[in-house]
């Protein structure tokens, strides 16, 4: 395998690899109700109850927080909690909506900011996502998890190395072993080299 085969190789597993661990940011702890969304996406399920009992327990845990809202529309946890479950669902517009009214509530909260700017990105925006994420950099400007989704975001749907650039760097300052990041400059050096995104023959994740 020469150089540029070897390269080439590299770019569909740090995507795989990177992608993932980005944009899977807000971390669960495995459960029921998770469990029952890997199954309606058709992913391999975890031991435990049978997916309709999931899927029943993801029908109440909904019923729940919808209730919560109903009882005080400002009820951050909900807002959040809801916007979580769709995502997992899938559901992008309806969790940028919880996404958005938790923002209104805690327009500090760079995580929120992130999930927001993540279901935008999942739902074909990738500009407001990059908007979404450098908003919660100037919230925190150490959230290196926002700056590593501006890089990738960046080189991957808006082929903008500049942008990507300039935030892989920041991540580098900021939290040096994120796992993958010489990989992800590799890339990087990559793409600058042979024109961009469209010679890597990766995929949005």
């Amino acid at each position: 395998m020469n150089k540029d085969q070897a390269v080439f190789f590299l770019t569909g597993i740090l995507f795989g690899l990177v992608l993932g661990y980005v944009f899977a940011y807000q971390i669960h702890r495995p459960d029921p109700v998770e469990q029952a969304h890997a199954a309606a996406a058709g992913q391999p399920r975890a031991p435990g109850p049978d997916n309709d009992a999931m899927m029943e327990q993801v029908a109440q845990h909904l019923g729940h927080l919808k209730q919560r809202l109903e009882g005080d529309p400002n009820d951050l946890e909900a807002l959040v909690g809801l916007g979580n479950l769709f995502y997992d669902a899938a559901k992008y517009p309806d969790a940028i909506e919880y996404y958005s009214r938790a923002v209104e509530l805690s327009p500090d909260d760079p995580d929120i900011i992130s999930d927001l700017g993540v279901s935008y990105r999942r739902n074909g925006n990738p500009n407001r996502a990059i908007e979404l994420f450098r908003q919660a950099t100037e919230a925190v400007p150490n959230h290196w998890q926002s700056w590593l989704n501006i890089s990738i975001v960046a080189m991957q749907d808006l082929n903008d190395l500049a942008q990507a650039e300039e935030a892989i760097s920041r991540v580098e300052q900021i939290q040096p072993d994120v796992p993958h990041l010489q990989e992800l400059r590799d890339l990087l050096k990559h793409l600058k080299q042979t024109g961009g995104t469209q010679s890597a023959g990766a995929q949005p994740g």
